[in-house]
């Protein structure tokens, strides 16, 4: 499809009635084969910058957001839908006191036994912090992510090498015993999604049946 930089960070936007945002995700990850058959993705620089690589992540896409200076929850499916309503429980059971920092939009994935899409996290019932995005520019603060994960204040995505060429990291994935697969965020805070083998015949498993 045609993707402009305003419809990739649509999904999950929130502005108000000014058109000013009140919350920004980070853009739409791609999977890396999407950009093999679609030039205008661009080029990956694989290598010559830093990287950093973590587990991805199989639940529900949240994004935090502030009403009267107190915090909520969405999904890419709404604002009352149950994963959201199960999220905001979440929210307020374990981190309502936490101390936000408005400049950035909080952006988690959601586990939970009930939520079980292709990957089975147990008894697992928590948002899993992803990203801190500035809400204004747009920058992707993911030292800070990890620090939060150091100190134990949210649970963060697993990290994994990131030392490795395009075809290592391909076969890395499909051997590690990371369960979905990765994604790998670029310096500049462009991510890219790789799929598991067992992961992709395992989904495509599920379509068919």
């Amino acid at each position: 499809g045609h993707w402009t930089r305003e419809t990739l960070i649509a999904n999950t936007l929130i502005v108000d009635g000014s058109y000013k945002f009140v919350a920004r995700p980070f853009p739409k990850i791609f999977d890396i084969s999407e950009y093999a058959i679609n030039p205008k993705l661009g080029t990956l620089q694989w290598g010559k910058y830093p990287m950093m690589t973590m587990e991805k992540i199989d639940g529900t896409f949240c994004v935090l957001y502030f009403v009267n200076d107190e915090p909520f929850i969405c999904t890419p499916e709404g604002f009352d839908n149950p994963e959201a309503i199960l999220a905001n429980e979440i929210l307020w059971q374990k981190y309502m006191n936490y101390p936000w920092d408005r400049e950035y939009t909080y952006l988690f994935e959601l586990v939970h036994p009930g939520n079980k899409h292709h990957i089975d996290y147990a008894e697992s019932r928590d948002l899993i912090l992803l990203a801190m995005v500035n809400t204004e520019t747009g920058e992707d603060d993911f030292a800070q992510v990890m620090t939060l994960g150091l100190t134990n204040e949210f649970i963060v995505p697993q990290l994994v090498p990131a030392n490795l060429t395009w075809q290592e990291m391909l076969e890395f994935v499909s051997k590690t015993g990371v369960s979905e697969g990765v994604v790998v965020r670029f310096c500049d805070g462009l991510r890219v999604k790789i799929h598991t083998n067992e992961f992709l015949i395992r989904m495509e498993k599920e379509m068919r049946a």
